[in-house]
């Protein structure tokens, strides 16, 4: 629920150059407001843009070398990518018009295909492993309020509830960057008392694992088991890298409770 329908037929009509191109200037127009928003539209070019660096991607050997800078990277497509990468995170401010839900027809808010494909596209950079690109990424905020683009996603995940896409998305974001030693791209997600990403995991635990039935939990219980466990995980490790996370962690009354 909460995702708009792409036309796949646009993968096999623009080239990677063009889908960017396109989209960075729809993106553009929106933010402006020159244009409303087609989310079903904007969906598709971001989305052409995520599978084709999946593609490219792909079984690569020569990704993950020590001291390899954005600017001599190999794949091209990533380097065009990072040089409009405000441009596609802006995207995330786009609030699409509600879902209505199949069973009850009740309006839910929608996350909207265009910020799933958004937030895939910056799932898939942090995965690469280059300390140039986390560095990058760990400096986005969103234009509308400032808050580092990390932060936000993670806010999204608890606020749209029934979106299976965004939220295994977020799992893969969350988990490449306590990967990177590059600190400031994953230390924020841990400030904030109750909105910290411990925090809003703990509150969730609460209250869908301890007071409700299984028929009235959130649609997105079981992500949130996956994240607790790798911060229980991450808490188990010694290594240097993330002692204050685990500082942190160990801490938080509400985390440990």
């Amino acid at each position: 629920v909460g995702t708009d329908e792409y036309d796949e037929g646009v993968e096999e009509e623009l080239t990677q150059e063009e889908a960017l191109r396109q989209a960075t200037e729809l993106i553009k127009s929106i933010a402006s407001g020159k244009e409303p928003l087609d989310a079903p539209r904007l969906g598709s070019l971001l989305w052409v843009l995520s599978n084709a660096l999946l593609e490219e991607l792909t079984d690569r050997d020569d990704l993950r070398v020590p001291g390899n800078s954005l600017e001599s990277f190999p794949v091209e497509l990533v380097k065009q990518i990072m040089d409009n990468i405000e441009t596609l995170t802006t995207t995330l401010t786009f609030d699409p018009e509600d879902a209505v839900t199949q069973r009850s027809g009740a309006k839910i808010p929608a996350i909207g295909s265009h910020r799933v494909a958004a937030a895939e596209i910056l799932a898939v950079l942090l995965q690469i492993g280059c300390q140039e690109i986390d560095e990058r990424i760990a400096k986005l905020k969103l234009p509308n309020d400032g808050q580092f683009v990390l932060v936000s996603l993670i806010r999204m995940f608890f606020k749209y509830s029934w979106s299976s896409a965004f939220h295994a998305t977020v799992i893969s974001l969350v988990l490449a960057a306590l990967v990177s030693p590059h600190e400031p791209l994953w230390a924020p997600m841990f400030e904030g008392g109750e909105e910290s990403l411990q925090g809003m995991l703990a509150a969730s635990n609460d209250r869908d694992l301890a007071t409700k039935l299984i028929s009235t939990r959130d649609g997105n219980v079981g992500s949130v088991i996956i994240l607790a466990n790798a911060l229980c995980e991450l808490e188990a490790c010694d290594d240097t890298e993330r002692a204050s996370v685990r500082t942190t962690l160990q801490e938080d009354a509400r985390w440990r409770s």
